[in-house]
C-alpha cells in the first residue's frame, strides 16, 4: 500500500490531464457526506414536499382559468372594442383640437384689438362733442346773421344763399 508521500507524489506526477479530469467529477456520496454540503445530509420532508405540490397545483388552476378567459371570444372582442374607441376618441380630440386653437388665436387678436377700439370710442366721444359744440357755434352765427341788414330774403337762408339767388 502505497504511503502518503507516495500519493502526493503519484498525484504531483499525473498528467494535468487526468488530474483535471478527476477534479470535474461529481463528488461521491462518501464525499458528501464526510463534507456535510448538500443540505447537511438532510432530505426534504415528504410533507413539505407535497405542501409546496399542492401549493403550485391550487395557483396553476386559476391561472390556466383566467388564461381561457382573457383569450374567449367575448373578451377580445371587448378588448377589440376597446381600442377602437381610444382611436376615434383621439382623432375626435385631433379634430376638437384644432378649433380651439383657431378660438385661441382669436382671443389673442381681440386682446390686442380692444386697446384700439376704447381708443376709437374715446376719439369718437371727442369729435361728438367738437360736432355738438360747432353745430351750437354754428346756430349761434345763424341766429346773429338773421339780425343783419344784408339778408333780404328771409331768416334762416345765409348771405352765400342771397348772394346765389342775385346772378
Amino acid at each position: 500500500m502505497p504511503t502518503d508521500t507516495e500519493m502526493d507524489m503519484s498525484e504531483f506526477m499525473m498528467p494535468t490531464k487526468e488530474k483535471d479530469m478527476r477534479e470535474s467529477m461529481m463528488p461521491t456520496d462518501k464525499e458528501i457526506d464526510e463534507s456535510g454540503s448538500v443540505l447537511c445530509g438532510r432530505k426534504l420532508p415528504l410533507w413539505l414536499g407535497l405542501l409546496l405540490l399542492l401549493a403550485a397545483g391550487g395557483l396553476l388552476v386559476p391561472l390556466i382559468y383566467f388564461a381561457v378567459r382573457a383569450n374567449s371570444k367575448a373578451c377580445v372582442d371587448g378588448l377589440q372594442a376597446q381600442k377602437e374607441c381610444q382611436e376615434l376618441n383621439q382623432h375626435l380630440q385631433r379634430q376638437l383640437d384644432q378649433p380651439q386653437e383657431v378660438l385661441h388665436e382669436k382671443e389673442a387678436e381681440a386682446a390686442t384689438c380692444k386697446p384700439t377700439v376704447a381708443t376709437l370710442r374715446d376719439s369718437l366721444k371727442k369729435d361728438q362733442a367738437r360736432v355738438e359744440e360747432l353745430q351750437g357755434h354754428n346756430q349761434d352765427w345763424a341766429d346773429s346773421s338773421s339780425d343783419s341788414p344784408f339778408e333780404a330774403s328771409g331768416p334762416g337762408q345765409s348771405q352765400h344763399d342771397h348772394m346765389a339767388t342775385r346772378w
